[in-house]
């Protein structure tokens, strides 16, 4: 149900970005302008709920601006919610370095992936 290509729009308290996340078998591979995400996902059926944990890299230093945390080359993020079909909300935190600035990701199906987990 979950794997596909998804357009993500994310928010922190003070800022916002949009980009692209594949979730493949468990595998989280995306990225936008400035940054890559590869992490992990489980889906946990007896209580329908999603968790994820990505690390965020600086691929491309864009002067001026930074992710929605601030000028970080990197992060690991913290992720969960409730998984759908079409459109899914995610909520959570940095981890590393810890803080406690949340984060919502709205991901929303763009692409069905070809012949998903055989990869």
């Amino acid at each position: 149900m979950l794997e596909a290509v998804w357009t993500v729009r994310f928010q922190s308290q003070h800022d916002y970005g949009a980009g692209v996340v594949i979730l493949d078998t468990q595998k989280v591979y995306g990225g936008d302008d400035q940054y890559l995400y590869v992490g992990t996902y489980t889906y946990d059926q007896k209580t329908d709920r999603m968790s994820a944990r990505v690390l965020v890299r600086r691929h491309n230093y864009v002067p001026g601006r930074g992710s929605v945390f601030g000028d970080l080359e990197r992060y690991t993020l913290a992720l969960s919610g409730t998984p759908a079909r079409d459109e899914m909300i995610l909520t959570g935190v940095l981890v590393d370095p810890p803080t406690s600035q949340p984060i919502r990701i709205k991901l929303t199906r763009a692409e069905e992936l070809p012949n998903p987990g055989l990869r």
